[in-house]
């Protein structure tokens, strides 16, 4: 025997239903059989969602720089969309807006759906120190008082030069060494115009300053101009053919030092190099470049230092 029951087209639980036995027609029972069904009528649950939001709009790698031990650093948060959830939630740990310590932080910005699936991705911010604002005079025989000397070529000047920052004096553990820029000039004043330059060579630390005996043998005559430079970040090569390029570089800082060319000649030669010089974890990306100076730019090339002395 076969029993069919349709069930209701509403869902609920307990629907009851009585089902009796009964002989055929002319029989005769004294007590008829009966059973009871109970039915429940439920939904069923749609697919399981195991898919995670989809980021959009990430930050890229944050650099910074600070003059203290950490620096505010805020960004907009990326969105998210989920093909369920229709607003998911994005969170950024640390968050925007957040105090971030020298070095480099990884933050982790997370997606995470009504149904617990979560999507994250990272960026890095960098915080750097900022370089000081550098400060310098001549000690004598240049001071204030005497600007400019006179004397004959062949001469060796013994200049002195005093670097600061916040007040502090610089010395070889701050800074890099200074160099001294050499400029002839067409006329003897302050506006002349520059018509030839070259490296005199960088200072050295000795007792609390920085000195350089300028070998004036040639120089040839006329009026010069001395300019220091403390920067770190530029370099300027004169080549044999009067050519003048600028080495810059960001993120470190650059020192001349002395060195020997071998390559394709008869004989060693003797050269300075280009020496990059930063701190593990403080220093970890150094963009440069090389450009040529035009001669109308010339006069400009010591301007981009942080610290200029000229007389």
């Amino acid at each position: 025997m076969t029993l069919e029951l349709t069930a209701p087209m509403t869902p609920g639980l307990g629907y009851t239903y009585t089902v009796f036995f009964v002989l055929s027609d002319g029989e005769a029972v004294s007590n008829p059989l009966a059973t009871t069904i109970y039915l429940d009528v439920v939904v069923p649950d749609g697919p399981v969602d195991t898919t995670g939001p989809e980021l959009q709009g990430m930050p890229a790698d944050i650099a910074t720089t600070t003059t203290g031990a950490s620096a505010v650093v805020s960004w907009t948060d990326p969105t998210a969309t989920d093909d369920v959830d229709p607003a998911p939630t994005v969170g950024c740990t640390p968050p925007s807006g957040s105090a971030f310590d020298l070095g480099t932080t990884t933050v982790t910005c997370t997606a995470t759906d009504a149904t617990g699936n979560s999507t994250s991705a990272t960026f890095d911010v960098t915080v750097t120190l900022a370089a000081p604002t550098l400060t310098g005079a001549w000690a004598k025989p240049l001071d204030v008082g005497v600007p400019a000397l006179s004397g004959r070529v062949g001469r060796n000047i013994p200049l002195k030069l005093t670097v600061s920052a916040g007040g502090h004096a610089q010395g070889p553990d701050d800074i890099a060494a200074p160099s001294l820029l050499v400029q002839s000039l067409a006329g003897c004043t302050t506006t002349s115009a520059v018509t030839g330059m070259q490296d005199a060579g960088h200072f050295a630390w000795s007792g609390s300053t920085w000195q350089l005996g300028l070998d004036t043998n040639g120089l040839g005559g006329g009026c010069m101009r001395l300019v220091a430079r403390v920067d770190g970040e530029t370099v300027m090569l004169m080549l044999a053919n009067r050519t003048a390029w600028r080495f810059a570089a960001k993120g470190c800082v650059i020192d001349l030092t002395d060195s020997v060319y071998l390559a394709g000649l008869p004989q060693p030669r003797r050269t300075q190099q280009i020496v990059l010089k930063g701190v593990v974890g403080r220093h970890d990306r150094v963009n440069w470049a090389f450009r040529r100076i035009a001669k109308r730019d010339k006069r400009d090339a010591a301007r981009n230092a942080s610290l200029e002395l000229p007389f």
